[in-house]
């Protein structure tokens, strides 16, 4: 105690302000390491079974077996008939969850998320492989998906602008000329819930 005494109020101060420089700098230096490689980017879950396709885009798979919601990242497909007051985009939204469940139903698949691991529904947001095919681009290339990107998830959008630009110069499957989408599952969305 004696030693504190004798420190003027200019010298305590400045530990204060030291001490407490120190600690943000110590905190952004924290920050800066974690936006760099934050601790959930790129979790893979390996090893996992899909029991159940929804659509062309939201599965169901069996996780450390808990059975979880995913919803694919960077991937929009048309949307499936939900009865006579939603008829979805037909027959699209049909072949697109056929396509998706001849790739992973009853499979084993690697689970890959990306900056954010979850959507506003608790779904897991990830890319998702079967072996050492990438499901997401396959149902862009496919013609059964359109690219639809949230940010900060981009990691494969280069990949994804690729294989739709390639699947639209075809004209495969959504992207026909004659019998195609008239409008991206997106904005088929948007319009139902006005």
């Amino acid at each position: 105690m004696r030693g504190l005494k004798n420190l003027s109020f200019g010298k305590v101060f400045g530990i204060i302000v030291f001490t407490i420089a120190l600690f943000t700098l110590a905190n952004q230096f924290k920050l800066h390491n974690n936006k760099k490689n934050p601790q959930n980017v790129n979790t893979a879950y390996q090893d996992n079974l899909v029991i159940k396709v929804s659509d062309g885009d939201t599965f169901t798979i069996r996780i450390k077996g808990k059975s979880e919601k995913i919803r694919l990242i960077g991937v929009d497909s048309p949307e499936v008939y939900h009865g006579p007051k939603d008829r979805g985009q037909e027959p699209w939204g049909t072949k697109a969850k056929k396509f998706a469940e001849n790739l992973v139903l009853n499979k084993e698949v690697k689970v890959v998320t990306d900056v954010t691991p979850k959507d506003q529904y608790g779904r897991i947001l990830a890319y998702i492989y079967v072996g050492d095919k990438f499901v997401n681009l396959e149902m862009i290339k496919s013609g059964n998906a359109v690219l639809l990107t949230y940010p900060p998830n981009v990691a494969h959008v280069e990949e994804f602008k690729a294989a739709q630009k390639q699947a639209k110069e075809k004209n495969i499957g959504i992207w026909d000329k004659k019998s195609g989408l008239d409008v991206s599952p997106y904005e088929y969305r948007r319009k139902k819930k006005k």
